[in-house]
């Protein structure tokens, strides 16, 4: 019995499976199928249902075309083929690495040209992540394509069959890559040293990133404004001028500044907020004098600045995290590299300058 409704993409795989193993039973296994995606659909309709308080029907809607699907995107424009390519490819640069991907790709072409039964199969295995990844979610982005990633990695087997010298550079890449990421998971995770600091801090008027709202709502004692929030249905310059005139206390912490960049998942930065490819959310948009108040992390970004007044000032400065070692695949060595170059152009382009 499985809950998540994306699930059922990959239908098409275990019928593939059956119908090049034993024709004969493809029907069956099919039928057997069908009747439990609907037993499943109207059980978990039925919970949701319970739950919400909300007609069976409106259950079973909202179970498989809940708000979390609402953000596939509607390919109408270059902008939304470019996001929807971004979504399902970005996290599998960083879950798998680029040469398992490299690799499993040379796979596919090999079993399209030697065994295009074992070719159908893989890619109606690895397909259906194309959809997935673009269920938002940023608990460890790609989880929802996991069916997938073990179809990623048969793939990349079958071609390293019997090519052991390969095999074992491969993995000793693989473990460069991991270990150090599973180091972070000792380490101290943003939000949550967020977290500790603001139970203390004098009851008025937060302000923070909308990524952020698991480890800070309900520990603040005073009132949470969340930025790139769509339930927030007042401005936020409202907000803030409302709480200044009140007199209350006005913070605003360095990610909610940063917001949609360098955000967090856990303690790994988020990957989908590290192009930089834009201003920042609040950038041009807050006409106030900020006072840094607190450094929680100022590696990690984790700063809570004290709103003054209102009046034109400089953006605070915000650090560009994109290279910085909180990501998952910070040790992959490619990245390294690409790294290394980025930090050339921007020392070449200074002494430039000086010049």
């Amino acid at each position: 019995m499985f809950t998540n409704p994306l699930i059922i993409l990959w239908s098409p795989f275990l019928v593939s499976v059956v119908y090049f193993l034993n024709t004969k039973k493809t029907l069956k296994v099919t039928r057997a199928i069908i009747i439990s995606v609907l037993v499943t659909v109207f059980l978990n309709g039925f919970l949701v249902a319970n739950s919400l308080q909300i007609p069976l029907l409106a259950g079973i809607h909202k179970y498989l075309f809940g708000e979390d699907l609402s953000i596939i995107p509607n390919v109408s424009s270059f902008l939304t083929i470019f996001r929807f390519t971004r979504n399902a490819l970005l996290p599998l640069v960083q879950n798998d690495t680029i040469p398992v991907l490299f690799l499993t790709i040379l796979s596919l072409i090999k079993m399209f040209r030697d065994n295009r039964k074992l070719f159908a199969v893989s890619l109606v295995w690895i397909l259906p992540l194309l959809l997935v990844n673009q269920w938002y979610n940023p608990l460890l982005s790609g989880r929802h394509a996991v069916i997938a990633e073990f179809g990623l990695a048969f793939i990349c087997a079958a071609y390293l069959e019997k090519k052991k010298i390969l095999s074992f550079i491969l993995i000793c890449y693989i473990l460069i890559v991991s270990i150090p990421a599973l180091m972070l998971l000792k380490q101290p995770v943003p939000y949550l040293e967020e977290q500790k600091y603001i139970m203390n801090l004098p009851k008025g008027l937060l302000i923070d990133t909308h990524l952020a709202r698991p480890q800070i709502q309900g520990y603040y004692p005073g009132t949470v404004y969340f930025v790139n929030e769509p339930s927030e249905s007042d401005s936020l310059e409202k907000t803030i001028d409302s709480g200044l005139t009140s007199k209350i206390p006005v913070f605003i912490t360095s990610q909610a500044l940063s917001d949609p960049y360098g955000l967090y998942s856990g303690p790994y930065l988020y990957a989908l907020s590290l192009s930089y490819a834009n201003k920042f959310q609040l950038k041009g948009s807050l006409p106030y004098l900020l006072n840094k108040y607190a450094v929680i992390d100022q590696d990690a970004n984790i700063v809570i600045f004290k709103i003054v007044s209102k009046a034109n000032s400089k953006y605070p400065d915000i650090p560009n995290l994109s290279a910085n070692r909180r990501r998952i695949d910070y040790f992959d060595p490619i990245n390294q590299l690409w790294f290394f170059m980025e930090r050339a152009k921007i020392i070449q382009s200074q002494n430039i300058i000086r010049g």
